[in-house]
């Protein structure tokens, strides 16, 4: 294992990712991405991309991946860091431009390479603005025009669209490849109507080019209005913070992995409570979450903690380390904030739950609701509110409040506050959103797992509901449910699943009727009643009705019985459907949950139950599949025809290129299974395949379980072990297995 001190600090907060294996989170956006450069390929007409995000986002990590993917399709990549300077005229942005796009064509050994008489000839001009009199190694127009209007002292000149597109066309010709323009930055480009006027004209309708825009979301209405009518022509990907707090996970899991580090030796994984808590801290925001992590481990090489673990003193640590980048008495906002009291920070935390989205009322209505032990009254606030104002902390803009700050007075501000204990968050989502999510916080259903939220969408209505029961149902194929309405049917899958032994399941519909808006919740339980969903909320459903009323509202709660289909018809009807992810999707949460039912209540039967619905569905082959094999392998006891599956599939794995990291915990265990068919001499072969590919690893294998090869009473037994290294077991189990047969 390696010492802490013999690595770097994996966090690297300041920059952005540049390996895939790096990259967390954004799974549909990247899946996206890859589509549509898959599709420019072969597409007559350009096909482009927009990336848009908030500052510190992770668009330039969405880039550098676009960067590396598109090489592996075909593409000549060419990366365009745009600056205030490059826009200040047309020269010198289509300068910029053409000198990229034509390096990276001869890097790859267009018109002879970079050292070939024409790139050479081509530097020439553009440094010394001097034109050759042999122009037989200068095939392109544009840097002789360059040459005249620099040599003439005409910096504006303007740039003939049909002599740039003429000298691109060239290139691209040249090469014979499709070529990508990553522009990153491009809200410089925001003030620059004419230069984006020109990158239309220019690449419009010109074949063999692919663009990609990254900006905030401020830049797309510019785009729209100046790209118009090509616009569609760009597809909008919207880079947000991390919803799910697998995708936290990810991000800061995999650093540790790629440097080598045991990860259970420096972060608590029993329980998922400091993710949780960085995800809550940080907003889903990787620049935040690689910055806490940064100082976590920063604490753990300095001996100053035994594990990554989130508390005061690390908020105190990410404070100072944004005081650094920043001079805060240049900020009026935060000298401001800093000042405030403890109350009154306390109240700005009321005013940011919805930054730029709420008003004044229904701000004071969500602390009304969901707080019923608040101290604070209407008018108290509304004093304090006018104070803010009057410091032009916040500013109201036809009634909704904003917060007059920018993002890293926003950061600062959190991690301030955190450090008072008041857990304050600028959450940029709209005032449904918001109502959700304090909705689903308040009743902690997400922290039940006897609860499935079906929906939280408000448009939602009973009949939509019983319409998708009956077509889950249904024997026909005809209606795509899965297409038509994915994520509901998803949750409602699993809970007849959960419910495959009854004959009706209950769903609970919360609906919240307030003056300036309407909210509904649908929840499911697994176990038989919905009284088990109400009894668990922490309130009184009585209280929050009068209290619901008293600010115009009203709060209904109602149960609808639902019948359960049969598993063969879900599984039918879901081996059928079109939608390929949700598939993938249903079949590795079948996986997740027979590993924790393994893990939780070792209960044999519904963990062979549930992998043998994820190998129904899958279509496809995934790298669960490995332990999913395994599962079915303890499962021996309980229905020994499990093994055989176990083995069938884990043969066609080992066939496999695309699992090529999980070879040698493939190969172990099929030599288990070898062992268990009497096969000693095909067993010992496996273990040896498994220790020739890890005995050159720099990096440990870790298993949180594995069955190993022992001897008790002088008898060859094969029983399970938690938290091993599989090089480990594996040379062990080969000597013990050798030292028998001997």
């Amino acid at each position: 294992m390696l010492e802490i001190n013999q690595v770097h600090n994996p966090y690297d907060f300041s920059n952005p990712v540049s390996k895939l294996e790096l990259f967390a989170g954004r799974k549909t956006e990247l899946e996206d991405i890859i589509y549509y450069l898959n599709h420019a390929v072969k597409a007559p007409k350009p096909i482009n991309i927009a990336l848009l995000g908030k500052r510190a986002s992770g668009k330039t990590s969405f880039l550098n991946i676009i960067n590396e993917e598109a090489k592996k399709l075909g593409f000549c990549a060419v990366r365009v860091d745009l600056d205030e300077g490059d826009t200040q005229t047309q020269l010198q942005f289509f300068s910029k431009l053409f000198n990229s796009i034509l390096l990276e064509a001869c890097e790859l050994g267009a018109f002879a390479g970079i050292h070939g008489k024409t790139y050479e000839t081509h530097q020439d001009i553009m440094f010394t603005y001097t034109i050759p009199d042999d122009k037989t190694f200068s095939p392109f127009l544009f840097p002789l025009q360059y040459a005249r209007a620099m040599n003439g002292g005409n910096h504006n000149i303007q740039i003939d669209d049909n002599v740039f597109k003429r000298d691109l066309i060239t290139i691209q010709t040249e090469l014979d490849k499709p070529i990508i323009v990553l522009f990153d930055e491009c809200n410089v480009l925001s003030n620059s109507r004419v230069i984006l006027e020109k990158i239309r004209n220019i690449f419009m309708n010109i074949c063999g080019y692919m663009l990609v825009f990254t900006g905030t979301p401020e830049l797309f209405p510019i785009i729209d209005d100046i790209f118009s009518p090509i616009i569609r022509q760009f597809k909008k990907i919207n880079i947000v913070d991390f919803k799910k707090i697998n995708d936290t996970h990810d991000c800061i899991l995999k650093p540790l992995k790629e440097v080598g580090i045991d990860i259970e030796h420096v972060l608590d994984l029993e329980t998922n409570e400091d993710i949780q808590e960085i995800h809550d801290l940080s907003g889903g925001r990787p620049y935040e979450i690689q910055l806490i992590c940064h100082i976590m481990f920063r604490r753990l090489q300095n001996k100053r903690a035994k594990k990554m673990k989130l508390d005061l003193s690390i908020l105190e640590d990410v404070r100072r380390e944004l005081e650094t980048s920043q001079t805060l008495s240049n900020r009026p906002i935060l000298s401001k904030i800093l000042n405030l009291t403890h109350t009154e920070l306390s109240a700005l935390k009321i005013f940011s739950i919805g930054n730029g989205k709420v008003t004044f009322e229904q701000a004071w209505a969500i602390e009304y609701i969901f707080n019923e032990n608040t101290n604070w009254t209407k008018d108290i606030l509304q004093e304090l509110l006018n104070k803010f104002i009057r410091e032009q902390i916040f500013t109201i803009e036809g009634d909704i409040i904003k917060f007059s700050g920018d993002d890293f007075d926003k950061i600062y501000t959190k991690y301030y506050a955190r450090e008072q204990s008041i857990p304050l968050s600028f959450l940029d989502f709209p005032i449904d959103v918001i109502f959700v999510i304090h909705a689903l916080s308040k009743f902690r259903i997400t922290d039940l797992d006897n609860i499935t939220i079906i929906s939280t969408n408000s448009s939602v209505e009973e009949s939509d509901i019983y319409n998708l029961t009956q077509q889950l149902a249904s024997d026909d194929l005809k209606y795509d449910v899965f297409v038509e309405s994915p994520h509901m049917v998803k949750d409602l899958y699993f809970l007849m699943v959960e419910h495959r032994k009854n004959d009706k399941l209950q769903l609970l519909n919360i609906r919240f009727i307030l003056p300036w808006l309407t909210i509904q919740l649908w929840l499911g339980s697994k176990e038989n009643s919905c009284e088990t969903i109400i009894n668990s909320f922490p309130f009184s459903i009585e209280q929050m009705k009068e209290r619901i009323s008293i600010i115009s509202g009203e709060l209904i709660l109602k149960t609808h019985d639902l019948a359960v289909a049969p598993v063969n018809s879900l599984i039918k009807k879901l081996v059928s459907t079109a939608n390929e992810e949700v598939k993938k999707s249903i079949a590795y949460q079948h996986f997740r949950n027979a590993y924790d039912i393994y893990v939780s209540s070792k209960n044999f039967e519904e963990v062979a139950f549930h992998i043998n619905l994820a190998f129904a569905i899958s279509t496809e082959i995934e790298d669960w599949m490995v332990n999913a094999c395994y599962l079915l392998i303890v499962t021996e006891d309980y229905m020994p025809e499990n093994v055989s599956t176990a083995k069938s599939v884990l043969e066609q794995l080992a066939t496999s290129d695309i699992l090529k990291e999980n070879q040698p915990l493939i190969n172990y265990n099929l030599g288990i299974l070898y062992l268990k068919e009497d096969n000693p001499e095909q067993a010992l072969n496996k273990f040896d395949s498994c220790i020739e590919y890890l005995k050159n690893s720099e990096s440990p294998y870790p298993c949180s379980h594995l069955l190993i090869v022992d001897v008790q009473d002088d008898k060859l037994v094969i029983r399970e072990q938690e938290n091993v290294n599989l090089f480990d077991i594996a040379r062990t189990s080969k000597l013990v297995l050798e030292a028998f047969l001997k």
